[in-house]
């Protein structure tokens, strides 16, 4: 008799965040990402196209997809028989902007012939500049997560497959173990739907805060219509998030007007000229009498990873 065949175990897939959570986790990133964009901030697929840094053929790709798998009716209509199972998130973080500069560590004439006929290339949707000695990165994707930790950590493990990626079709070494020849020069950490943000888009206004090095570190931006919070300075921009969501998460659970806030900053502008001392100084005017925080010890980011 012949031997039944056995039934094939199911792959475990590693659950990754995401802008919103399913019940079933039946979609995958992409098609999450999409469904937020089309349902939600009701974009056009050229809009999806251009945020995503992909084709329109992709989009409508994702789109079908969707349909198929009951999200979407015909019409392109969200079904909300099945959108009840879905929590949009409401202040995820939002990693995104990685610039990096690689020291090239070995290589041989496939990368001179590549080079001669073009120091561009798109990779992934991400763009990617040759140089003699080196090559330059950046990344056009964002990377949700409702922690910095957990965001930090989808970035860099995609700008690290990304690597891998281009040492298979550059014909280059530059990953290798402890050796320090990958500098980031850029990232931007932002905090989605922050309300102080929305309050500031409402009423067409702009907030950016220098530090005493001279280099924007904080500013409120909506180019791509999230209301966000932004921490953009190039070494310490991980750490002000870490400081500023703590900071806005209290706000929610103990109140304070919006417009309270914005009065304070205004103030505080005026007094610090726009320098960092200012948040400090709203933290210290909002926080609750009894919060006695410890200070965080010192940490110095390096430059280049290993």
């Amino acid at each position: 008799m012949p031997k039944k065949a056995l039934p094939k175990k199911a792959k475990h897939l590693p659950e990754k965040p995401s802008i919103y959570h399913t019940h079933k986790q039946n979609l995958t990133q992409t098609q999450q990402e999409v469904l937020f964009l089309w349902s939600k901030e009701f974009l056009t697929i050229t809009q999806i196209s251009n945020r995503r840094q992909t084709s329109e053929r992709a989009v409508r790709y994702t789109l079908k997809s969707l349909e198929k798998k009951g999200y979407l009716d015909k019409e392109k209509n969200v079904r909300k028989k099945k959108l009840c199972g879905i929590n949009f998130l409401k202040h995820d973080i939002r990693f995104h902007g990685l610039e990096f500069n690689i020291k090239i560590l070995f290589q041989d004439n496939r990368y001179k012939a590549i080079k001669e006929k073009t120091n561009f290339l798109e990779i992934d949707g991400n763009t990617i500049r040759l140089f003699r000695n080196s090559i330059e990165v950046y990344i056009n994707k964002s990377f949700y997560a409702e922690s910095v930790e957990s965001a930090r950590k989808e970035g860099f493990d995609y700008a690290y497959h990304l690597f891998n990626k281009l040492e298979q079709q550059l014909k280059v070494l530059i990953v290798k173990d402890r050796v320090q020849n990958i500098k980031l020069v850029k990232q931007h950490f932002s905090e989605v739907n922050n309300e102080l943000a929305k309050s500031y888009n409402l009423e067409k206004k702009k907030l950016q805060i220098k530090g005493d090095d001279g280099k924007t570190w904080l500013l409120i931006d909506n180019s791509e219509n999230l209301h966000e919070l932004e921490c953009i300075h190039p070494e310490l921009a991980e750490q002000d998030m870490k400081k500023i969501k703590p900071f806005f998460d209290d706000l929610r659970e103990n109140p304070v007007k919006i417009s309270d806030i914005m009065l304070v900053l205004k103030e505080i502008g005026d007094i610090h000229k726009e320098t960092s001392a200012g948040l400090n100084s709203i933290v210290e005017l909002m926080k609750p009498k009894k919060d006695l925080h410890e200070k965080e010890k010192s940490f110095v980011k390096p430059d280049y990873i290993g």
